[in-house]
């Protein structure tokens, strides 16, 4: 299993209309103690890149591996993933990580 000896919590947090440079949890420019605390005690990613600049075709990729076009997603579309694709969450759970949205 790829998350194998992981013995943590996995706790990702995902804005919409957020911009990066304003929202860093190790000199941010607005006050945000609590996402702050919670960075200081695990991982942060200070360089990442979107394969959409629209939300919801770029949180697709990210939670199944493929590109929202791949998906026919382009755009601020409604979007149900089927059953059985795979997804990021999905392998997590199949690993025996409980998950909740």
């Amino acid at each position: 299993m790829a998350f194998q000896g992981f013995e943590s919590n996995l706790l990702l947090i995902t804005f919409d209309q957020l911009r990066g440079d304003w929202f860093d949890p190790t000199n941010p420019k607005i006050p945000i103690p609590a996402i702050s605390g919670i960075a200081s005690q695990g991982w942060t990613f200070q360089r990442t890149y979107t394969s959409s600049p629209n939300c919801i075709p770029a949180r697709l990729s990210w939670a199944t591996g493929f590109q929202g076009s791949q998906q026919g997603v382009t755009g601020p579309l409604e979007v149900d993933l089927p059953a059985n694709a795979t997804s990021m969450v999905r392998c997590l759970q199949k690993a025996g990580w409980p998950s909740a949205y």
